[in-house]
């Protein structure tokens, strides 16, 4: 059965694989859990391969939040030679369906964790290696410096430099690449959530190094996780750091991204946090991730995620 589970963090290598893969003359079609009729498309073309295309690649881009009944139904499909599936997955499959004998090959796709520095140099090494590039020997370092543990800002990074087509440098890299906070789409994020109008003057920056899916899934997850807050959170002007810890533990998240959402501020920071139980309440969240939901669909149907984004920041900085 001509199926393959890409599965890993790394959705770079995800996507590096499947590029690798695919034939000139292959027919390729992207599908995400959300889309409509789904499984019919997948099953018209299990018999109806297009007529000057030898090979079809279907590539299940979500499939960790496919429904059971969808992944058996994938799984029971009879797939000729000619297509083949790819399901891109956190987690290995195994034996998720039972009663299925499921022939599936696998393929691990990683990054290391954000502390891990060695193994991202060795990382970032490999991504410009891979674009062809000569480099001097403390530019790994450098870049993971200013750039960050963020493997699609870092691989945009090394591409913009590729056009210069020169040995890469410490003078160039200073010349040339942007200094990255170390979650520079979070950052991004907060400044739409805190009503920052300066989050107009990050958007060029932002699409020009991060896929549109990607930037578009982060403010999602963004909001998402405000909604949280704000349903677990009791409301106040203040919060202490004593309630900040707390909260973090209850909900199993980062604290300083929680003291962050809630306006707490560190000895020594720069800026004051904003405290967006003081901006938002449920109902207003909901619309808003109900806006989201709409980008991100009219994204996958082929819009312009910078048109879709800057009408929902408008949005957003008008309200309340």
């Amino acid at each position: 059965m001509p199926i393959i589970n890409l599965y890993g963090n790394s959705d770079l290598g995800k996507e590096f694989f499947v590029k690798e893969f695919l034939k000139e003359n292959a027919e390729y079609l992207r599908l995400y859990s959300d889309e409509k009729d789904k499984i019919e498309i997948i099953l018209e073309k299990t018999t109806n391969i297009g007529l000057f295309s030898k090979e079809c690649v279907i590539d299940l881009i979500d499939f960790d939040n496919w429904k059971l009944s969808e992944k058996r139904e994938i799984f029971n499909l009879n797939i000729p030679d000619s297509l083949t599936i790819f399901l891109r997955t956190v987690k290995p499959i195994k034996n998720e369906i039972k009663g299925l004998e499921l022939e599936v090959k696998s393929e691990s796709f990683t990054v290391p964790n954000p502390w891990e520095k060695k193994k991202w140099l060795l990382y970032i090494k490999s991504l410009i290696e891979k674009e062809g590039l000569e480099f001097d020997e403390k530019v790994p370092e450098f870049l993971f410096e200013i750039v960050g543990p963020d493997e699609y800002a870092l691989f945009n990074e090394i591409s913009k430099l590729k056009v210069l087509g020169e040995k890469l440098t410490i003078e160039i890299i200073e010349e040339f690449v942007h200094k990255h906070s170390i979650s520079k789409l979070d950052e991004f994020c907060f400044m739409i959530s805190e009503k920052n109008r300066k989050a107009f003057e990050k958007l060029h920056e932002i699409l020009n190094d991060y896929d549109e899916t990607h930037i578009i899934s982060a403010v999602a997850k963004h909001f998402i996780f405000l909604f949280n807050i704000v349903l677990s959170v009791e409301y106040k002007e203040k919060y202490n750091w004593n309630e900040i810890k707390e909260y973090a533990r209850k909900m199993n998240v980062s604290l300083p991204k929680v003291a962050r959402f809630l306006g707490f501020k560190f000895s020594g920071q720069e800026f004051t946090p904003v405290n967006h139980v003081k901006l938002y309440n449920v109902e207003e969240l909901k619309e808003i991730i109900k806006k989201i939901y709409f980008i991100e669909r009219s994204i996958k149907s082929g819009g312009t995620l910078n048109v879709e984004i800057v009408e929902f920041m408008e949005q957003i900085m008008e309200e309340g």
